[in-house]
């Protein structure tokens, strides 16, 4: 439900993938830039996010920029874990497991066995958002539910969480 509230959380119908169109990158807007080209690539020179390959169409070039978007949210999160997990488990913990998964009504889950799972399009967000949802999440390392001892490490750890998850539910 919070996902489809907020517009950069799902790609609304008719989202153009041409020069000129916009994509949203840790809370900023990119302007693209589409060029053809032999070679399939992408560059990111802000304000630009520069596609270039031999199809341009706008279905070509939305399956490039969705794939470079979950490179570079398996590659900010994965960071943003192992920054963020010796605070909640210690410096001695191991890495906990993790994948990208795209959930229709959550940013991040964590099983009873331990695995988060975080939204790909969360590298659309602002760095405290992303912060906030990785930091939730390996909180449920430690207390499963959402109880008072869950809301005070968090408290402890991020203390103006609630900010941020405001403003990933939309408010």
């Amino acid at each position: 439900r919070r996902l489809r509230r907020r517009p950069s959380a799902s790609h609304p119908a008719g989202r153009r993938y041409a020069s000129g169109a916009t994509v949203r990158l840790l809370g900023r807007d990119l302007i693209l830039r589409v060029r053809r080209s032999r070679e399939c690539s992408v560059q990111l020179d802000r304000p630009y996010l520069r596609v270039f390959s031999p199809a341009t169409s706008e279905e070509d070039v939305e399956v490039i920029v969705r794939r470079w978007m979950h490179e570079r949210a398996r590659k900010r999160l994965a960071v943003t874990l192992q920054q963020l997990a010796p605070r909640v488990l210690g410096r001695s913990a191991t890495m906990p497991a993790w994948r990208l998964v795209s959930m229709k009504r959550r940013w991040g889950s964590c099983s009873r066995r331990g695995t988060i799972s975080l939204h790909p399009q969360l590298v659309e967000q602002p760095a405290g958002c992303i912060e906030y949802v990785v930091l939730h999440e390996l909180c449920h390392l430690k207390h499963l539910g959402h109880g008072r001892s869950f809301r005070a490490l968090l408290a402890r750890l991020l203390p103006e969480w609630e900010r941020w998850k405001r403003r990933l539910d939309g408010v």
